[in-house]
């Protein structure tokens, strides 16, 4: 049946905080519902539901939107403010929360506008006394120079510890968090600063002839006293000609630093810690560097650096830049220097010539140039040092062969670009090879050598040796057991992806992988030669798994284990615990029930994801609320034994009428402070898929389990109140239902 379509114009509304148009298109459908498209940028970000939901026929499912950078961006007063289109409207819930919903009468798309940025704020006028911060407001906080935990100020002042303290004013909903200041609250000091063998500088001028600088009279003086975190800092200039050289440097003396800003300039800052004398060292005449190692090849000057200059034989006093590998140029004789900075005079002239593109003659040949990078742990072959430039190359060129130094190689991923013919070959991962024929000037750089990889992988041999750990790509030789009344039939690999020499020798090798390696050798019985090739019953041990052991593997898993949407899946992972072959992982609509229903999937190996699509042979329902568990186990004389398993994860679907799940759990403090056989309660804050919704709750009727990681130090109930055992310190971990966990560290005093 066909429709007629209506097209309407478009509106735009504009605002404080942007523009925000909304494009109406069609009118209903007459066999079809409507189309409903949100279009937004990041930082907006969907916080549930879908941006575009097609044949809606009644009301849509709403879409929540939230900020993925709330410390900067906000949704200000106001965005939601011009009304209802088409059915659908934008309404702002708070400055990080807007919702699109309604029931539309048209196809409809709507932009949603970009967020306000938030205002920065400068760093707070305050000072340090004897026992306080002096000059706050209850708009700031302090924090210690290291903390991430910050502590509202009181006015006026703030009383704290003797010490540094950070100190800057709030995030707020429109505000970032202001630029800090560093202060110190303690004892006043004198800071003086002295040129070498204790000069002083010319109050007059500045200068210290002795090092060749002077003191910007402008900035702090070299003589300040009675000061701590309001010392001013010191500006030290070298003189004319001369510099403060690579490796200079100045002790720092009771918290005052001589920092390097420049070849020619010093800062000299901090917070005295006691009274403190600086002598600088003196300022070292520039140095004059050598003409360069640079070459003339076609139309080009082979070997330059972005660090040098050129001139041209009838301009010699007009300098131009270098280009880093070559610099083109025209034809004729130049001369190349390194250029002057604040660290060097302008260098000695090194003179070449430039010669014509070689369109003719190929017996002039082309000039090939290998450069290796500073610091990039190559060396190259003693037989190879003088084939790094070659000119008049008229064929192939001589072969230069490199190595990587120890310690480092020529990863898999090690690769140089092919220029003008000129390839490097890889062999291996300690040696390269540049090659090939030019067809014009040529420069190779090579790329750095990269450490070689510390990863250890576990290797073990059952009925054999060469059990052990090992680097990938390295090789690892392995031998069967002699056993008496047994012939050896050949290797069976269990776990991992190798490849042997010859899998029928009783001795043999590998190239070692990045992953764990399980091989075994397998027998028959000698006297009939018939069998099944197995392991010998006399070569089995299986170590007992303790309660103890079971205990901590379940811990691990309690503390890892989580489920989450997956498109029409759960997304079920968690850490993998020594020893276990595999896990199963167990999905119920029933708390009750989940330990006697089978495996709705089973995962080998130390893989420790699994994706539920299906339960009992029917697809995920969005609406209904399941229960998680994972179990760990080992194959003993071919049966699973369970060695570990996780707590029951629960998680409800998105289309849920009245629970929704937890998306981020933070501690209300980072730290929480109690005395021994006191209690304190842990606070936690909470981000909900669904807003408006209830949170579904752990199996023990409560939105969070919580977990001691010593519980001889403090205990935790599972309401969140922790009880002091003894001084020391400790983590409580605070899981959701569905395993989205945080932390905070308990000290109990």
């Amino acid at each position: 049946m066909g429709y007629k379509k209506i097209l309407a114009w478009g509106l735009s509304l504009v605002m404080a905080c942007g523009v925000l148009p909304i494009l109406p298109g069609s009118v209903a459908k007459a066999d079809g519902g409507y189309k409903v498209q949100i279009k937004y940028n990041s930082p907006v970000k969907v916080y549930s539901g879908e941006a575009v939901q097609n044949n809606v026929t009644g009301a849509m499912e709403d879409v929540e939107f939230d900020l993925s950078d709330t410390h900067n961006y906000y949704f200000p007063e106001g965005y939601s403010s011009y009304g209802t289109t088409n059915g659908v409207k934008v309404s702002r819930n708070g400055y990080s929360h807007v919702v699109v919903s309604g029931t539309p009468t048209a196809d409809t798309t709507i932009t949603l506008a970009f967020p306000t940025e938030k205002d920065e704020q400068f760093a707070p006028s305050v000072t340090g006394s004897t026992d306080s911060i002096d000059g706050t407001t209850t708009a700031m906080e302090y924090a210690a120079p290291n903390s991430t935990s910050w502590t509202e100020c009181t006015a006026n002042k703030t009383t704290v510890a003797t010490g540094k303290w950070r100190v800057r004013y709030k995030e707020t909903d429109t505000k970032k968090a202001g630029t800090e200041k560093t202060v110190a609250v303690g004892p006043k000091y004198y800071v003086l600063v002295y040129g070498p063998a204790g000069t002083n500088f010319d109050a007059t001028t500045g200068k210290n002839a002795a090092g060749h600088m002077k003191v910007n009279l402008n900035a702090g003086a070299t003589k300040q006293e009675n000061v701590s975190d309001n010392y001013e800092p010191v500006i030290i200039y070298a003189e004319d000609n001369y510099c403060f050289p690579d490796g200079y440097y100045v002790d720092a003396v009771n918290g005052i630093e001589v920092k390097k800003i420049s070849p020619v300039q010093l800062k000299i800052e901090g917070i005295p810690e006691a009274n403190t004398c600086i002598e600088l060292k003196a300022a070292e005449l520039k140095e004059k560097p050598e003409a360069p190692a640079v070459s003339g090849g076609e139309e080009r000057i082979i070997g330059t650096t972005a660090k040098m200059q050129y001139a041209s034989a009838e301009s010699p006093d007009t300098w131009r830049d270098c280009d880093d590998g070559y610099t083109i140029t025209t034809p004729g004789v130049k001369y190349v220097r390194v250029k002057a900075t604040d660290a060097n005079f302008a260098g000695e002239t090194a003179t070449v010539t430039v010669r014509e593109k070689n369109t003719v003659d190929p017996s002039k040949g082309h000039t090939v140039s290998i450069f290796t990078p500073k610091g990039g742990h190559i060396t190259v072959l003693s037989t190879s040092s003088d084939k790094l430039m070659q000119t008049g190359v008229t064929g192939p060129m001589q072969n230069v062969e490199f190595t990587a130094d120890a310690g480092y190689e020529f990863s898999t991923n090690y690769k140089v670009d092919s220029v003008n013919g000129i390839k490097v070959l890889k062999y291996g991962t300690k040696k390269i090879v540049v090659c090939g024929t030019p067809t014009d000037d040529t420069v190779i750089t090579l790329a750095p050598a990269t450490p070689v990889s510390t990863t250890y992988y576990n290797v073990s041999v059952v009925n054999g040796t060469g059990s052990g750990s090992y680097t990938p790509g390295v090789s690892v030789a392995i031998s069967a057991d002699s056993l008496t009344g047994k012939t050896f039939t050949g290797w069976k690999v269990k776990k991992g992806s190798i490849v042997l020499v010859n899998s029928g020798a009783a001795k043999t090798s590998f190239t070692m992988i990045g992953s764990d390696v399980i091989v075994e050798a397998c027998y028959k019985d000698a006297a009939t030669g018939t069998g099944t090739v197995s392991t010998p019953d006399d070569k089995i041990v299986v170590t007992p798994i303790t309660d103890e052991v079971k205990t901590s593997n379940s811990l691990k898993m309690d503390l890892s284990a989580k489920v989450v949407a997956s498109g029409d899946s759960w997304k079920v992972s968690w850490s993998s615990v020594p020893e276990a072959a595999g896990y199963d992982v167990y999905v119920t609509t029933s708390a009750k029930s989940i330990d006697s229903v089978s495996a709705s999937s089973s995962v080998v190996g130390q893989n420790n994801v699994a994706y539920i699509k299906t339960i009992n042979g029917q697809n995920v329902d969005k609406t209904k609320t399941y229960y998680f568990k994972v179990k760990a186990y080992r194959v003993v004389n071919k049966t699973k034994e369970y060695i570990g398993n996780s707590r029951t994860l629960v998680a409800c679907g998105k289309k849920n009428k009245t629970y929704t799940n937890v998306k981020k759990a933070k501690p209300g403090k980072s730290k929480y402070s109690v005395s021994v056989g006191k209690t304190v309660k842990i606070k936690t804050k909470v981000t909900k898929e669904k807003y408006k919704k209830k949170i579904v709750k752990n199996t023990n009727g409560k939105q969070f389990i919580y977990i001691s990681s010593n519980t001889s130090v403090a205990k935790v109930s599972d309401t969140g109140k922790v009880k002091g055992v003894s001084r020391g310190t400790c983590t409580v971990y605070i899981i959701a239902a569905n395993g989205k966990k945080t932390a905070t560290t308990i000290n109990v005093k």
